[in-house]
């Protein structure tokens, strides 16, 4: 490790090897320090949809810097930009009637949903609803609360075990359309349904391998938490503003829900800016208290991160982001399906838009292709055994098989290799 890098402490990579240094990025491009052009399968951290530089964004960022600097929106203050984005994005999301709630990142919109819905149930006269439900596997954020409500053991590691609200739910099959609705059942038989205060659900669990919801078992979830009034948290920090294929990945499951998170699509990686988007029956109960809500950061709302997020959504829409999505998603499929016949394997893919994932035979596999792949010039994420991709939303169908052939190189390259990294 050089003298430069030894000042930096970066999250989870295995070891000094693993600590790369990138000079510049443009599209869906990044360029080492080195002078290597990696393709960036994984758009910064699956949150650069629009790939890296953008001209209108840019000018966005300038014309912002030269005016309003900071006003969060805490304690009543708010800013023009803050309120155009929250218009802006209830348009997007076509939910007309949500209230927008800004901060920084998924943990943040994770805090504050838990933050609400406590506050929901306390000012309605209901505090004995203070359990939560989330499924294993899933992944809501590193901060304390998130973290508590994250079912991936391996976020845990060193962590003194946080506060006893979770309630624990398997994870989705998607070879089984009742296997979480039916897990329900029994826990809020087992616990009493007037303990519990929420369900936070991935519509796609992207950490677990991209493991969609079966359409069946999340629609009985949502019914099933309807008649128990139990509120329902959508998490889509990953599939919200376009990576699924539509708006949000609820559009395309046909659920509705209490409160929404988005947070990567927001920014696109320009900006820290999340959107916790609250149901206005929840809404008027907090607006109706006071204090209205005893949650909020240095940086909620901020102007800046208000203006870029709003020329954000403007060019995925220029850029017909969400329909590129689906259609690459057929790409892949295609090129990737092709590339790995004949391959001992066994590999499965899946795919909901652009959140990718090839199942590979173990975890030491899938580490020994991301190695390969990123050799040949493509960055991947290898978690358990699955391989992550999820690149720009703004990808070509060149681009799109540039991916897939490298991808499939680096899978039948290591397949080769009798010495795995």
């Amino acid at each position: 490790m050089t003298s430069t890098t030894a000042a930096l402490l970066s999250y989870t990579y295995e070891s000094p090897k693993d600590f790369r240094v990138y000079s510049s990025g443009r599209g869906v491009y990044l360029y080492t320090r080195a002078g290597q052009r990696v393709l960036d399968g994984l758009s910064g951290s699956m949150n650069a949809n629009l790939g890296h530089g953008n001209a209108a964004v840019a000018a966005a960022m300038h014309t912002q810097a030269l005016g309003l600097t900071a006003v969060p929106s805490v304690a009543g203050d708010v800013s023009d930009d803050c309120i155009a984005l929250a218009e802006k994005l209830r348009r997007f999301l076509q939910l007309p009637d949500v209230i927008c709630l800004f901060a920084s990142s998924g943990s943040e919109a994770t805090e504050a949903a838990l933050a609400i819905v406590w506050k929901y149930w306390s000012e309605i006269g209901r505090p004995g609803k203070t359990k939560v439900l989330s499924l294993e596997g899933s992944y809501h954020g590193c901060t304390i609360g998130a973290l508590a409500l994250t079912g991936r053991a391996d976020e845990h590691a060193d962590v003194p075990p946080a506060t006893n609200f979770r309630l624990a739910l398997p994870a989705w099959d998607p070879y089984d359309a009742s296997r979480v609705s039916t897990a329900l059942k029994r826990t809020l038989t087992r616990v009493g349904a007037e303990t519990v205060a929420a369900i936070f659900l991935e519509p796609v669990m992207g950490l677990a391998g991209m493991v969609p919801a079966p359409r069946a078992d999340l629609r009985k979830v949502v019914s099933i938490c309807r008649a128990n009034n139990i509120l329902v948290v959508l998490d889509e920090a990953l599939t919200g503003l376009g990576r699924a294929g539509h708006s949000t990945a609820a559009e395309s499951y046909g659920v509705d829900h209490d409160l929404l998170l988005v947070s990567k699509g927001l920014g696109c990686g320009f900006v820290p800016i999340s959107a916790t988007c609250i149901a206005s029956r929840i809404a008027s109960v907090l607006r109706s208290s006071s204090p209205m809500l005893r949650h909020g950061h240095t940086a909620s709302g901020n102007p800046m991160a208000a203006r870029v997020a709003s020329t954000v959504l403007d060019e995925l829409a220029a850029h017909d982001a969400m329909s590129n999505a689906g259609r690459m998603e057929g790409v892949f499929k295609e090129r990737v399906t092709a590339g790995i016949t004949g391959l001992r394997g066994p590999y499965s893919l899946r795919s909901t838009g652009l959140c990718l994932a090839v199942e590979t035979a173990d975890p030491a596999h899938a580490q020994q292709v991301r190695h390969i792949a990123f050799d040949l010039g493509l960055r991947i994420r290898a978690i358990d055994r699955n391989i992550i991709a999820c690149p720009p939303l703004v990808i070509t169908e060149q681009e799109m098989t540039e991916m897939a052939a490298l991808l499939s190189r680096a899978l039948a390259i290591a397949e080769q290799s009798e010495n795995p990294r």
